[in-house]
């Protein structure tokens, strides 16, 4: 779950360190990543994102009534097909853990999940895989890798099936981008440090309605530091074919929402004192300058990388705001009523 702000920031720092220890970086051969949706008793409902290395497992869930993603961490018991997680708990809490069995297959795990879920009480837990992560890596010679992965999700309609395809498609050309610079840079004996490239798509939202995606794409060919920048695809579903959302698709078409986004971000961002909004160099957003956009029952996220809002040492910068504070310009018939009605959704005021 990409796009929050201390996970979005850990990952870019790791990505730097990685420049000088591309071969720890390389060695990522074991890892799965998987996708979850189910419940914790009578119907709350979770969604979990899970990574596996071996026999340890990290990751995170949240309920969809709220959104906030909570970081787990645990083991499998490949022999019994158990698994144990536990919640990550500030100093003097204990966290919730969740205690069960998954189906097996070969290395990893399988479409289900299910156990006991214990915090102040315990209760029943069942999930249901929708997800498995594709990694892929491409080298060449001794100094240029080319990594990137994407969900492949599992469902027995097409529609869905091809939302996959879809991103990989919007990866490709970056990828081939890159390559072909490698290439041409060995051939011209440009290369004279290790050159990464790495796009990671995540899911921030599951449901048979509506989809939200997230990646973050980071290079480094020779410099002082690499490049990152953010994107995202968020799809409504029907019957027939998925739509890939753009904000207009989100909001009453005389709504002037654009402003009405502009001013929020710019208040949060000031806020947070990204440096050329501080000091007013920047003022409003127009609609291309607002970052990728992702959706979850948090509210609207958005992300600006490095050199977006500040300098590059400002890093980056996350600016989520509710469906609350934007109730008045949403289409009660778009995208976004998917949460709105919801019974299930706690909109945050």
């Amino acid at each position: 779950m990409t796009y929050t702000g201390r996970s979005m920031k850990t990952f870019i720092a790791v990505l730097t360190f990685l420049v000088f220890s591309v071969t720890a970086f390389a060695q990522d051969k074991d890892q799965s990543k998987y996708y979850y949706i189910g419940s914790i008793g009578d119907g709350l409902s979770i969604q979990m994102e899970l990574s596996l290395e071996g026999s340890d497992v990290q990751g995170s869930y949240y309920y969809n009534k709220y959104g906030t993603p909570i970081d787990l961490s645990g083991q499998i018991n490949s022999k019994d097909s158990t698994i144990t997680l536990t919640e990550k708990a500030d100093k003097g809490e204990s966290g919730g853990k969740f205690a069960g069995s998954f189906t097996p297959i070969g290395g990893g795990l399988g479409t289900t999940m299910e156990g006991t879920f214990s915090k102040s009480a315990k209760l029943p837990f069942k999930l249901t895989k929708v997800a498995n992560y594709e990694f892929s890596v491409i080298k060449q010679g001794n100094f240029s890798e080319a990594k990137w992965s994407y969900p492949k999700l599992i469902s027995k309609n097409e529609v869905i099936q091809k939302i996959s395809n879809k991103l990989y498609d919007r990866m490709k050309p970056q990828i081939e981008e890159y390559q072909k610079d490698a290439k041409e840079g060995f051939m011209e004996d440009l290369i004279t440090s290790t050159w990464i490239f790495n796009y990671d798509y995540s899911i921030e939202y599951y449901s048979d309605e509506l989809f939200s995606f997230t990646g973050l794409v980071y290079s480094y060919t020779g410099g002082a530091h690499g490049n990152t920048y953010f994107v995202s695809s968020n799809y409504s579903i029907n019957e027939k074919d998925s739509k890939l959302l753009e904000l207009s698709d989100l909001f009453k078409k005389d709504s002037n929402y654009v402003k009405v986004l502009s001013d929020f971000i710019i208040k949060d961002l000031k806020k947070q004192k990204a440096g050329w909004v501080v000091n007013g160099e920047i003022k409003s957003l127009k609609e291309d300058e607002i970052g990728p956009f992702a959706l979850s029952p948090r509210g609207i996220q958005f992300a600006f990388a490095p050199y977006a809002v500040g300098p590059y040492s400002d890093g980056a910068f996350f600016v989520t705001i509710s469906y609350y504070k934007l109730k008045n310009i949403i289409k009660t018939d778009g995208p976004l009523a998917h949460f709105i009605k919801s019974r299930e959704t706690k909109i945050e005021q």
